[in-house]
């Protein structure tokens, strides 16, 4: 607590020694009166920092939530009365009116004070560092839902991939156009492949992180994404050993993933040298791997034919399946997750979440109640 006084002695002292409370409670029906000035993120990237700042070390007053408004606060700089306030459109800053001021030097005083909460900003920075890695390590953190939109890109790709795949009739083209055509389409489906698998297994590796406060019980995230590869997590998640189902998934899907998407992440290079040619003498270069490239689908000039692709759908589309179902044993956890909603990993928001997917009518209750309040928050409706 010593250490907290000090630190607010210290802000007072030098990068806000020119801010004070205000002597009285502001009227808050004069917002005419009041020169409103956006602060962008640029300038000051965590609003809730500022809140942060003001209400919770140093006690200025603050007002919210209102309707488009998350909170206020009141402030004096240089005895100027002034405020913060995040509103739906953003931070904004006011300062009162004063006709003897110019719009240059009104501006010139926003300027100078959101500088000088910069300075401060960063002093608080410095002290929330232990926290932040402490709060981290207990696992109490939210991970933002980002499977939609990695979805949405896998999606994306495979929709461009097909119609490569099927193309128009070209016929009457001649035959070097259906020639000149028919290597284009080749070349096309390629590469959306590659970026459509390259998408796909983003969003696997987005999901199964997910999946993971709700399936772990003895687990810390930041480990579990950062140090655990895809079939560590695959294992952590569905037990290999035990689950053959999920361990064919598994196998099939880790075959893909190294044959054609890590082939073309790493630079078109496999693993242990078997992208590179030996030297054998007299003859000239030939395959690291012997007759064993002829196995190899790179060997090929374009590995991913219309066929290849074809398979990979139906794999991917029969393993989406499955995860959604009851067989899968995470259909209600992937239907908290498609639900688009922010994963909380502290115990207590997990003990409510494991509570409400026991039984199908307490799910759709939780669901219908979190994104209520998530509309609720974000629209700033209160």
């Amino acid at each position: 607590m010593k250490d907290i006084e000090q630190f607010r002695k210290d802000l007072f002292s030098k990068s806000l020694k020119d801010f004070s409370t205000p002597p009285h409670l502001l009227d808050h029906s004069i917002a005419n009166k009041r020169e409103r000035y956006e602060v962008g993120r640029s300038e000051i990237p965590l609003p809730a920092l500022v809140e942060f700042l003001f209400k919770m070390l140093l006690g200025f007053p603050a007002y919210g939530p209102a309707e488009k408004l998350r909170w206020e606060i009141l402030f004096q700089f240089q005895n100027i009365p002034c405020a913060f306030a995040l509103e739906k459109s953003g931070l904004h800053l006011y300062i009162s009116c004063n006709a003897r001021r110019t719009a240059e030097e009104t501006n010139q005083l926003k300027k100078e004070i959101v500088r000088k909460v910069q300075k401060a900003i960063r002093q608080v920075e410095k002290i929330l560092r232990p926290f932040s890695e402490e709060q981290l390590a207990q696992n109490n953190v939210t991970i933002d839902n980002h499977s939609h939109r990695l979805k949405e890109r896998y999606e994306y790709f495979r929709l461009k991939a097909t119609e490569t795949a099927y193309p128009v009739d070209i016929r009457s083209q001649g035959l070097a156009g259906v020639l000149n055509n028919q290597v284009k389409n080749k070349k096309t489906l390629l590469f959306n492949s590659v970026a459509m698998l390259d998408a796909y297994f983003s969003y696997l590796e987005h999901l199964f992180v997910l999946l993971a406060p709700l399936r772990l019980d003895d687990f810390k995230i930041v480990d579990f994404i950062f140090n655990k590869k895809l079939t560590d997590k695959f294992d952590l998640l569905f037990k290999l050993k035990e689950n053959k189902k999920a361990k064919g998934y598994h196998d099939k899907l880790l075959k893909i993933k190294e044959e054609f998407r890590n082939y073309f992440a790493h630079g078109n290079f496999e693993k242990k040298g078997a992208s590179l040619y030996i030297h054998l003498p007299h003859i000239g270069a030939i395959p690291a791997q012997l007759s064993k490239a002829g196995n190899n689908p790179h060997f090929e000039f374009f590995p991913i034919n219309n066929e290849t692709f074809e398979n990979i759908c139906i794999f991917i589309d029969d393993f989406n399946s499955w995860l959604s179902s009851s067989a899968s044993g995470v259909a209600n956890e992937i239907q908290i997750i498609g639900s688009g909603l922010s994963m909380p990993c502290d115990k207590k928001s997990i003990l409510e979440m494991k509570e409400a997917i026991k039984t199908p009518e307490s799910l759709e209750a939780y669901l219908r109640h979190e994104s209520e309040m998530c509309d609720k928050h974000d629209n700033m409706d209160y």
